[in-house]
């Protein structure tokens, strides 16, 4: 800015302001030439503050080019950015400090800050357990013959984090900053960490037990039944995630967790006579047309079985279970031509106490079936019905029906 308040103008005199580093070492030089008349021992005493004062330029320089790239400090040159080294080259952590066998260490860096590092640090040691836990169920679902394990899998693995983050201690002495980026160290005491979780197991365990003893006493009553089996069922994957951690910790599960096991086990032997005794008749709508009704009351049919039900179509609703279905087809132009699409719903019900159980949604777009046929909308309807199978059915029924019944 100028006197008068306005913009100072450009003039091809004017020169960028030279670095701090140049300024410091030209005074020290004006210095020196000012003491040219004084005594020789003058000169020499100038003589050394001349380099002492360009020493300290360069260690000026030295630190600016140190400082962090957000420091408000640094000048332009300290904000060059340098390719971020990779965490094999962070500050190592002596095995004598950590030893592996007593403790998980995490390592995190970041150019932002130390506490971004050091939540990187702690994310390191979740992301360790996570990936072990995930490998160490896939060798479950291999040995488990029913294939159980296979929801169990999904379950513990996205439950993975680590419960207990504040035993997760962040190591002061061993942060760093290099090359403009920030270094921080986790570490998770093993032996602590897995009196916590035994702890957690045991309580997990014990609902486990009272909840199978209540899914025991509901046999009778399918939908009774199925919401104990499910709460029993969470109970078992809890205490699985649980018993693995342990095993990540230590090297070795629970004791207990082989009874866990087997108490499991012996409600999966109860649902299948629930299920055994079970059956299902798929029953259309009178307005139900019948090319339609054969294959999405095939595929409905299909699909039951697949959960564990004893599964039929008919025309009447006889017996124990009933699904009342609604189905149609709808057809329009499109730039392919003639396209066609199957919509249903149903209803599940009990036949013989003419009691409804619960609505089942068959519109969403996973299994809104469509098709087009440039030819004709006949070859467009015949297309589509033919998309209509059990398995693209199976995902979206199951977790609407184990809510009421115990299915597979």
């Amino acid at each position: 800015m100028n006197a008068e308040g306005g913009e100072q103008q450009f003039s091809p005199t004017m020169r960028p302001a030279p670095p701090a580093r140049f300024l410091l070492v030209f005074v020290a030089m004006l210095a020196s030439t000012a003491s040219c008349g004084s005594a020789s021992t003058s000169i020499r005493e100038s003589s050394r503050t001349t380099a002492a004062v360009r020493a300290s330029a360069e260690d000026a320089f030295a630190e600016n080019e140190s400082r962090p790239p957000n420091d408000p400090g640094a000048s332009v040159a300290g904000q060059k950015r340098e390719v971020p080294p990779s965490r094999v080259d962070a500050p190592p952590v002596s095995e004598k400090i950590y030893p592996t066998d007593r403790y998980l260490v995490g390592r995190g860096q970041s150019e932002r800050g130390p506490a971004e590092a050091a939540s990187q640090a702690a994310a390191d040691i979740a992301n360790q357990i996570r990936s072990t836990l995930r490998s160490l169920l896939v060798s479950k679902v291999g040995k488990n013959a029913s294939g159980e394990y296979e929801t169990t899998e999904q379950v513990v693995v996205q439950e993975g984090e680590f419960e207990h983050a504040e035993l997760i201690r962040q190591d002061r002495s061993q942060a760093a900053f290099r090359g403009g980026y920030y270094y921080a160290t986790a570490v998770l005491d093993r032996r602590e960490a897995a009196d916590v979780l035994s702890t957690d197991f045991a309580h997990t365990s014990e609902d486990l037990r009272r909840l199978a003893r209540s899914a025991n006493e509901s046999l009778g009553v399918p939908t009774d039944f199925a919401r104990h089996f499910r709460e029993a069922k969470y109970a078992f994957d809890r205490a699985l995630g649980l018993a693995l951690r342990i095993q990540i910790l230590t090297g070795a599960t629970p004791a207990a967790m082989a009874e866990e096991e087997n108490v499991f086990a012996g409600l999966l032997d109860k649902r299948e006579k629930v299920l055994g005794r079970l059956r299902l008749v798929v029953v259309p709508d009178s307005s139900v047309d019948p090319n339609v009704w054969e294959a999405i009351g095939n595929a409905l049919a299909g699909a039951f079985t697949q959960l564990g039900l004893s599964s039929t179509t008919g025309v009447r609703c006889v017996g124990d279970l009933g699904l009342l279905v609604k189905a149609s087809t709808a057809c329009s132009r499109s730039y392919l031509g003639p396209r066609c699409t199957v919509e249903a719903s149903a209803v599940l019900v009990f036949c013989n106490k003419n009691i409804e159980i619960a609505p089942i949604d068959l519109g969403s777009t996973r299994t809104r079936a469509a098709a087009a046929d440039p030819r004709d909308e006949g070859l467009a309807r015949k297309k589509v019905l033919e998309k209509l199978s059990a398995e693209a059915l199976v995902p979206v029924i199951r977790p609407q029906v184990e809510r009421f019944l115990p299915v597979r």
